[in-house]
């Protein structure tokens, strides 16, 4: 159903798609420009503190567009669907990847998945195992079939998709059957 990416930050099997806002990247430039006038302050100074405290604000101006942002993408969510499904993604394995570790740190997945657990009626985790690699129609997996991040062609059907929606669509379809696998109370 949920399947959290670099480009969007969420892409439900509905195909809606949520905006990845990359505060940190938005600001990077302001923020390095404080942070080198700090480096040239005098340590124990009137100045260094004042500069100090500049750059705590920008760090604080980061954090809270990326909680808003979060908030508001997960509060819809849990408003469209009571039960959600989403991968059980190993965030701080993730984030040894120097290639991709300062995009989901500015994403900030470990938070976008608190706190739809903390707002959701009914949060199902999923192993996160082959459902970018796994056509949504045939069942045929294939790491051949995601051309690239976004394109999806399966070569055993041909079925031409988005990545992320073919893998929301198969974390859906797992969720659906751990659901249908769950004994019922009493």
């Amino acid at each position: 159903m949920l399947n959290a990416g670099i480009s969007k930050l969420a892409f439900l099997s509905d195909g809606t798609s949520y905006e990845n806002i990359k505060p940190l990247e938005n600001l990077q430039k302001q923020l390095r420009i404080e942070q080198r006038s700090l480096e040239r302050k005098k340590k124990g100074s009137n100045s260094r503190l004042k500069q100090k405290a500049k750059v705590q604000k920008i760090y604080e101006k980061i954090t809270n567009i990326r909680k808003d942002h979060l908030h508001k993408v997960t509060t819809e969510i849990t408003n469209l669907y009571q039960t959600c499904v989403i991968e059980n993604l190993k965030i701080s394995k993730m984030l040894s990847n120097k290639l991709l570790s300062k995009s989901i740190s500015d994403a900030s997945w470990g938070l976008f998945k608190e706190m739809l657990q903390y707002k959701s009626v009914d949060l199902i985790k999923i192993n996160p195992a082959y459902t970018s690699q796994t056509c949504h129609s045939c069942g045929e997996i294939d790491r051949k079939s995601r051309i690239s991040q976004s394109q999806f062609v399966c070569t055993s059907c041909g079925n031409i998709d988005n990545a992320d929606l073919n893998a929301s669509k198969n974390i859906l379809r797992e969720g659906i059957s751990q659901i249908s696998q769950r004994k019922p109370l009493g």
